[in-house]
């Protein structure tokens, strides 16, 4: 048995983290956990109604209602994306100043995830999400792509073909992205993209058995 000395429990959700900073979330509020001591120390308030933070001080109403933020991401040492409230913020972890840089289309909330793409052949690096919402009027379906603090469609699914986006997942060893979508029979499968989005093919689907979330 492997046993852990001198653990630190830390009483707060880790959005995301890079060598030396964590960006945390807690009953409304964001923290930055310091990586080396430990350390967690308060950076801002989200700005909810009055009513909303209320909602946020019990984890089974802030998680039916979705007020927390889902996913984050590590830009470089000090600044970070999340996704809350149908919108991409920036935070810079020293200060705890934040800005607003991309919305959602009307009706989304939060992706399932946000995933950064380096030196992934045939596409640029980037960070990537794909569009997550109650699509039942069967619209088209777009994943888009941050180049240099710019956010822009980069494929677009024509409306009808899939109902919404879960997952991206990068494959580096054969130089391609998978695209994981749902929800009915023939809206579920796994897409193999390559060449920065020029080739495009359902490589699994048309059941309830590839309707996945999560890929390795």
């Amino acid at each position: 048995m492997n046993c852990i000395k001198d653990a630190i429990v830390v009483d707060a959700k880790v959005l995301a983290a890079n060598d030396k900073y964590a960006l945390c979330y807690r009953k409304g509020d964001l923290f930055r956990l310091d990586i080396l001591s430990m350390r967690l120390e308060f950076l801002t308030s989200l700005p909810y109604s009055p009513s909303k933070r209320l909602l946020t001080k019990c984890q089974l109403t802030e998680r039916l209602l979705r007020l927390e933020p889902r996913t984050a991401i590590s830009l470089d040492d000090t600044t970070f994306l999340f996704t809350f409230n149908g919108k991409i913020v920036s935070i810079d972890i020293m200060s705890g100043k934040t800005r607003i840089e991309h919305e959602f289309r009307q009706g989304m909330n939060n992706p399932l995830n946000l995933i950064q793409i380096q030196g992934l052949s045939g596409f640029g690096n980037s960070i990537l999400y794909g569009e997550y919402f109650s699509n039942n009027g069967f619209e088209d379906v777009r994943i888009w792509q941050r180049i240099d603090g710019v956010w822009k469609t980069a494929y677009t699914f024509r409306a009808g073909l899939i109902y919404h986006i879960h997952s991206l997942v990068a494959d580096y060893k054969n130089s391609c992205l998978y695209v994981l979508t749902g929800d009915s029979d023939e809206e579920s499968g796994i897409w193999k993209m390559c060449d920065n989005f020029q080739s495009i093919q359902r490589i699994l689907g048309g059941s309830q058995q590839y309707r996945s979330c999560v890929a390795f």
